[in-house]
């Protein structure tokens, strides 16, 4: 069984730039590093939320991914 950062870690070595949004039922995100988090996901939701917290947040994150990063 993988946990989310070696599985992120490992498709992003397979296809850099993939999009990866997090999700925890037990930990929130201030129970992380936050760097450490950045390092493998491009967002983190909570247990439980709605399906549109979900949405806006996939969203978001597929937003930012197209937009071309600054030389």
């Amino acid at each position: 069984m993988l946990d989310g950062r070696t599985l992120a870690t490992a498709l992003r070595r397979l296809r850099p730039g993939l999009p990866v949004i997090t999700m925890s039922g037990v930990l929130t995100r201030a129970a992380f590093a936050i760097a450490s988090v950045n390092e493998f996901t491009d967002g983190y939701i909570a247990k439980p939320f709605k399906a549109e917290t979900l949405l806006a947040m996939v969203r978001e994150t597929l937003d930012k991914a197209a937009v071309p990063a600054a030389p």
